[in-house]
């Protein structure tokens, strides 16, 4: 209506007013009318052109810690505009706020400008930016990588497990392994972090086969494996319905000094649900009577799943049957299975 055409007047007159970085954010106003997040960028533009420096990259990087990626951007562009461009770490604050947001565009545009801007970019920089490439723009982590190896920085296992983590959710699983084998190529110690961003791309993909391998790699590089890595490995078998290698796994998180909890064993049970495999779901759950592992609706379910996927109706209700007369608690009732 009238408020709403008088409201972008006045803005278009604001953006005459702003230097040239400032309109850049600005012109988002004028094409899309009313919106109260870009209407505190242009009012915070145009209260931070009589500030100090120094007040303005204090109140940048208390932006940047709050996550508030507009405010910070926009007081970063303004300093850019008046030719006072602050240091690389006022500016790498600004990516990461981008970053936590997955604001990915924004912090390319940021870290190609730098440079431009007469500040020298650091591997910190480079892994900042690439951590806003969570969300699936692996191709976009990858030539951050690229580059960031281009220009002769000490590069990291901080910022390969960024790229790594941007294969995530994608069918790239292929360049997860490639960047953990460059890794070594330079001579990088890959962490249980790096293995295990690998191993869950792999597992996501259905991948099982290069799970166990990379498993199997962490101990011959003597990188003790976590129970996120054991975890991941034993759910990538059930996927696969490989429940030999799970139930495998799951006994290695013993020799490893790991306690095998509810969700290591309920993904096992249903590998060994899915090929049909009662019998192993019947010793998996009585082993975790024996271990005082604590059982829940899935476990149970998946014990009654494998004995129905076997045809074993009768031992399918006897067990049923033991779990509504114990009411899903406690293990003494369950020894009656083995009889």
């Amino acid at each position: 209506g009238q408020q709403q055409q008088q409201w972008q007047q006045q803005q278009q007159q604001t953006l005459q007013m702003m230097p040239p970085f400032e309109t850049k954010l600005g012109l988002a106003v004028a094409k899309t009318g009313v919106h109260p997040r870009r209407d505190r960028i242009v009012q915070h533009a145009l209260g931070i052109r009589q500030r100090p420096d120094s007040e303005i990259v204090s109140s940048m990087l208390n932006f940047a810690k709050a996550a508030k990626w507009d405010l910070a951007l926009s007081s970063l562009e303004h300093m850019w505009a008046h030719a006072s461009p602050p240091g690389i770490v006022a500016s790498t604050a600004v990516i990461k706020a981008c970053a936590r947001k997955a604001k990915w565009h924004q912090a390319m545009h940021l870290l190609k400008e730098l440079p431009q801007q007469n500040v020298e970019l650091n591997i910190v920089a480079f892994s900042t930016a690439i951590s806003a490439c969570k969300g699936g723009q692996w191709d976009t982590a990858l030539l951050l990588l690229s580059e960031a190896c281009d220009s002769r920085l000490d590069v990291d296992a901080i910022i390969y497990s960024g790229a790594i983590s941007a294969c995530i959710g994608t069918a790239r699983w292929t360049w997860a392994i490639t960047l953990l084998e460059d890794m070594e190529r330079r001579q990088i110690a890959a962490d249980a972090v790096a293995f295990n961003t690998v191993i869950g791309t792999c597992a996501k993909a259905g991948r099982w086969e290069y799970a166990i391998e990379l498993l199997s790699q962490m101990q011959t590089l003597h990188v003790p494996p976590t129970t996120v890595s054991l975890n991941t490995v034993i759910n990538s078998c059930q996927k696969g319905e490989n429940w030999q290698q799970a139930i495998g796994v799951l006994a290695q998180m013993q020799q490893h000094g790991f306690q095998a909890d509810v969700v290591s064993y309920n993904a096992a049970l249903s590998a060994c649900g899915r090929a049909a495999e009662w019998q192993a779901a019947l010793q998996l759950f009585l082993t975790m009577c024996e271990t005082s592992v604590v059982s829940d609706f899935i476990t149970h379910s998946e014990v009654l799943m494998a004995y129905e996927v076997a045809g074993q109706w009768a031992a399918a209700l006897d067990f049923a049957k033991l779990l509504l007369e114990s009411g899903g608690r406690g293990h003494e009732p369950y020894r009656k299975v083995e009889q």
